[in-house]
């Protein structure tokens, strides 16, 4: 019967369910003959001597019917014998069953735990369950764990993203489930940290990045050493960095680009990336890497907006993000972020006002807005940042003059500011800030306006490049 059925190509859970049929009805017939032959008389059904017709004698059953019976005696044994087999079949169809019922959407923000335990999210009919992970290495079933890490991941990602095929949380929780062959349990510490950057790799189009691109085949020891050679991204962390090509079956800390600090749990702490053909919008998940100081996305394409949630990445010290193409304003969430250092944004195309608020900011030392579309007056409340010693705002739309609170933070003052530009050359432009040169400001500009969408082009980045690294020196 098992052979038959797989010859029919029916699914293996159907196949058992089957032979766990035969085995009841098999039972079933030799409880029957067992009543039939009780004792060499025929039995009622009730286990009492049947009544007999009249004239009707008894005659003992015949050797056919004993025979019978020891037949069907050795069916259901041998069948019992295969139960063990059977569940083995019922696990592994289970196990290997990969059609997943959506994840019901939460009434609940989307960061809050959902109201019931979710199931798992579908995934690319091309996922494969990894040949390197044991049958039971978290000490569960496939299903229990695929399960578990999709509950977790629920918590962190909307549920809508997760349930739409092609979409970079859809990938990244394929990859983690059923093709990283460091095969992740629910319980492991840096679950969410491995889901997360595997998000923001699909975010950005990894598969189109210059450098350090997964492999081919994730389980090819070949594919993955030609990936690791195809990675040279420089780092500059002082405690070292990854040089493995991404998604490959190692930490995550070891991949190019990022940076781990074992001491607090080999949690994250920067991500650095510059020229490396990063494209696609900067993932809201990165608000779960709750240690990352450095977010360093240099020399893109990425696009998009800034998202709200970097205003919960309490630890980031630098933010940069110039030579892209960001759009929008500039999140009100981020002057939350009362350690951050460095905010550098030129070469976008940002538009919306400068808030007050950035006067929160009390430990900014570097802002550099040059070349975008920025509009309203340079806010007084700058004049707040004391440690400020870079303050870039030309060539963009601003108006008005130069708040005296700012120029005071000078150098040649009792302020640390060493670089103050601003669109101060014409005073008959469109857009003009009256600011007096060299007194308050450094340098004086003209008005750039920049154009949006596929016409947009980017100024010189090696001329850019050089002022930026001469005006970095100026921290020291």
């Amino acid at each position: 019967f098992l052979k038959l059925q797989s010859s029919r190509s029916r699914s293996k859970l159907h196949l058992v369910m089957k032979s766990l049929v035969l085995l009841g009805v098999l039972s079933t017939v030799l409880a029957i003959e067992n009543k039939t032959v009780r004792n060499g008389k025929p039995t009622s059904s009730k286990g009492g001597p049947k009544r007999l017709r009249r004239n009707q004698e008894t005659t003992p059953l015949s050797d056919a019917k004993f025979g019978r019976a020891n037949l069907i005696a050795k069916w259901v044994k041998e069948a019992k014998e295969d139960l063990e087999e059977i569940q083995e079949l019922l696990n592994k169809a289970l196990d290997d069953d990969n059609s997943m019922p959506p994840l019901p959407v939460p009434v609940s923000n989307p960061t809050a735990p959902p109201v019931s335990k979710p199931t798992v999210p579908p995934v690319s009919s091309q996922s494969v369950t990894p040949t390197m992970s044991p049958a039971r290495p978290c000490g569960m079933t496939q299903v229990e764990r695929r399960g578990q890490i999709s509950a977790t991941i629920a918590t962190v990602s909307k549920v809508e993203d997760l349930n739409m095929a092609g979409s970079p949380q859809n990938m990244a929780l394929d990859w983690l489930i059923n093709k990283d062959a460091m095969y992740s349990c629910p319980e492991d510490e840096n679950l969410v940290q491995r889901y997360v950057v595997a998000v923001f790799y699909y975010s950005s189009i990894g598969d189109e990045w210059l450098q350090c691109s997964a492999p081919d085949d994730l389980e090819n020891p070949d594919s993955i050493e030609k990936a690791n050679a195809n990675c040279n991204i420089e780092d500059e962390s002082p405690d070292g960095g990854g040089t493995d090509a991404w998604l490959t079956p190692v930490s995550e800390c070891q991949w190019a680009g990022l940076a781990c600090q074992p001491s607090i749990g080999n949690v994250l702490v920067r991500i650095d990336f510059e020229s490396n053909n990063l494209q696609g919008t900067i993932p809201f998940e990165l608000q779960e890497l709750k240690e990352l100081r450095f977010l360093h996305l240099e020399e893109g394409k990425t696009a998009g907006t800034i998202p709200q949630e970097i205003g919960n990445m309490s630890k980031l010290q630098e933010f940069d993000v110039n030579f892209n193409l960001l759009v929008g304003s500039i999140p009100d969430s981020i002057y939350q972020l009362k350690n951050l250092a460095e905010l550098d944004m030129n070469d976008n195309l940002l538009q919306g006002s400068l808030s007050s608020d950035i006067g929160k900011l009390t430990s900014l030392r570097f802002l550099q807005l040059s070349r975008n579309r920025m509009t309203g007056t340079i806010p007084t409340e700058i004049g707040l940042l004391s440690q400020l010693a870079i303050a870039n705002f030309d060539r963009n739309q601003f108006n008005g003059s130069m708040p005296q609170e700012v120029c005071n933070l000078r150098n040649t003052q009792a302020g640390l500011i060493g670089s103050l530009t601003c669109d101060c050359l014409t005073p008959s432009a469109k857009f003009y800030v009256e600011c007096a040169a060299p007194s308050c400001c450094t340098a004086c500009f003209e008005p750039s306006l920049l154009v949006t969408g596929d016409e947009a082009v980017l100024p010189d980045k090696k001329k850019k490049k050089k002022k930026k690294k001469k005006n970095r020196n100026l921290l020291i």
